[in-house]
């Protein structure tokens, strides 16, 4: 939020540069992969991410909800 931008600016320029480059560059996520499922009335929706260590995931993948 704006506020929480001000109040970085207002404290320090290290902590204005680590807020830039999070923003940025991302953070880099630990190498492999998580399912996570959520129960719903229609449903299993399900999300499927594949990470290769970098900071953007290597593969995504989303299960619509449904009976079938």
């Amino acid at each position: 939020s704006l506020d929480h931008i001000r109040h970085i600016m207002g404290e320090s320029m290290e902590a204005l540069i680590h807020h830039f480059k999070l923003v940025t560059e991302g953070f880099g996520v630990p190498a492999g992969q998580a399912y996570v499922p959520v129960v719903g009335p229609r449903g299993e929706l399900g999300a499927h991410v594949v990470s290769d260590g970098g900071t953007r995931p290597y593969r995504v993948h989303f299960r619509d909800p449904s009976f079938t």
